[in-house]
């Protein structure tokens, strides 16, 4: 595994003009994926304040399963500096990302944030494969208990 390659700020101004998107938000979602066969883990996120790059009130950000991954907690609140490459933002380990409890200098060099104002969902997106997985072992599990059912009734005729 190759080390990461990384990037510290200063301080919050810094990195926030070497971001892409600033934001915080809490986690909604965790999932394995491949991006370009290479493995990620995707994160949903629920934004809470921004100051710059996303006007969104969701995003699904990435991190690497390397040396770079940032270790996301389900539940848990977060300041984000991501970076954008060809439509996915991702966040690394190194930067100034990090908990929202750990936060406190950051978030007073940033100042105010803006509220999301574009409201979307990306939660049936997120979950589709989960969704889809699910209704099917449903249905077979239905159509198993119709077959069973159909079964013991005409062999009590």
């Amino acid at each position: 595994m190759l080390a990461c390659n990384c990037f510290y700020p200063e301080d919050a101004i810094e990195a926030l003009e070497k971001s892409d998107a600033v934001f915080t938000g809490r986690v909604k979602g965790i999932k394995k994926t491949t991006i370009d066969n290479e493995s990620y883990n995707a994160v949903l996120i629920e934004v809470n304040e921004i100051w710059k790059g996303i006007h969104t009130t969701q995003i699904i950000v990435y991190t690497t399963w390397s040396s770079c991954q940032f270790d996301f907690q389900q539940e848990e609140d977060y300041l984000l500096y991501s970076y954008n490459h060809e439509g996915n933002y991702y966040v690394m380990n190194c930067g100034r990302s990090t908990t929202l409890a750990s936060a406190e200098s950051d978030l007073k060099q940033l100042g105010q944030g803006l509220e999301p104002y574009i409201n979307v969902s990306l939660t049936i997106e997120f979950y589709k494969w989960r969704l889809i997985t699910g209704f099917i072992i449903l249905m077979v599990v239905g159509l198993s208990i119709m077959y069973i059912g159909r079964r013991y009734k005409s062999k009590k005729m």
